[in-house]
């Protein structure tokens, strides 16, 4: 009995310490955005390695997110 108190208890907290968190967290805006959009689109300057590669067909998130981050939609 005792355990299942002790898991109730650390259950409500993580719960409460998560909430706190999202409270407090930074909010993501544009900016934020497109740069971890810009990050993850980047290269890095490494030689891709092998079976590693993008698969044909890929398209660029960062040209589409600039597009609609200005207004514009597609029509």
């Amino acid at each position: 009995m005792n355990q299942f108190i002790n898991l109730a208890v650390a259950e409500k907290l993580a719960h409460l310490e998560h909430n706190e968190w999202l409270r407090n967290r930074k909010k993501p805006n544009a900016q934020a955005i497109a740069k971890a959009i810009f990050t993850l689109d980047h290269d890095g300057g490494k030689a891709v390695e092998k079976d590693d590669e993008l698969p044909d067909g890929y398209k660029s998130v960062q040209g589409e997110y600039a597009r609609l981050s200005q207004g514009k939609r597609k029509a």
